[in-house]
């Protein structure tokens, strides 16, 4: 929805390859971005980084090599960008991993929802190098990778995951009202998604999750 949530994950992504300190045994360590599909992740996600290495002097005395679908940094760090195939995650060490539109990643194949099982392909990159995995994405279903994060961590003292929940005008606001309120009149259940940032109860499973939730006690493995 335009809240500038691919260009927040470039930045990231800039940033951490930036700061990077060489790996001693020299092998590559990659700053990862990962979307829907081919298009998108070089299209959108490696344009904004490569934007900001040539636009900017001192970052474009950084970069080594324009591959196309890569750009290889003087800090060590390649940073790339994969469409949502867990296979493609294998054997890289990741300084940090990017997942754009998570609740979106579906496999190109049989169109079976990628979105968990690429959060289980990218963690062990990060293993080694103590790097941060970042999810941005706007709330689909309440069900799913995301939905489960929100459930968890948002607003849960001691966390150790940070969740930020923001609506497209706040995080944006070069937003035009008018068209806001446009959307708002003409698709209420797409506005409270794609503007406030509120998860679809109408596109989850059978049964309500937060109905089901209410049922449940936590910690009780059986009754009588």
């Amino acid at each position: 929805m335009q809240a500038g949530k691919s260009r927040i994950a470039a930045l990231i992504a800039t940033f951490e390859a930036m700061v990077a300190e060489p790996d001693p045994d020299g092998v590559d360590v990659y700053a990862v971005l990962v979307a829907q599909d081919q298009r998108s992740a070089l299209r959108v996600l490696l344009a904004y980084v490569k934007a900001a290495f040539h636009s900017i002097p001192a970052l474009a005395a950084l970069v080594e090599a324009d591959l196309g679908d890569s750009v290889r940094l003087s800090t060590g760090v390649v940073l790339v960008a994969y469409p949502c195939r867990v296979a493609a995650m294998q054997g890289l060490r990741a300084r940090v991993a990017i997942c754009d539109e998570l609740a979106y990643f579906r496999s190109a194949d049989e169109n079976l929802p990628q979105d968990s099982e690429m959060l289980r392909a990218l963690r062990p990159r990060l293993a080694t190098t103590g790097g941060r995995l970042i999810v941005i994405s706007s709330p689909y279903a309440a069900a799913g990778a995301l939905y489960d994060l929100h459930r968890r961590f948002y607003a849960k003292p001691g966390a150790n995951v940070l969740v930020w929940q923001g609506a497209a005008d706040v995080m944006n606001g070069t937003l035009s009202r008018d068209y806001l309120t446009r959307l708002r009149e003409d698709d209420p259940e797409l506005a409270r998604a794609a503007i406030d940032a509120e998860f679809r109860t109408s596109t989850s499973a059978l049964f309500d999750p937060d109905a089901i939730q209410a049922c449940v006690e936590v910690g009780v493995r059986e009754l009588a």
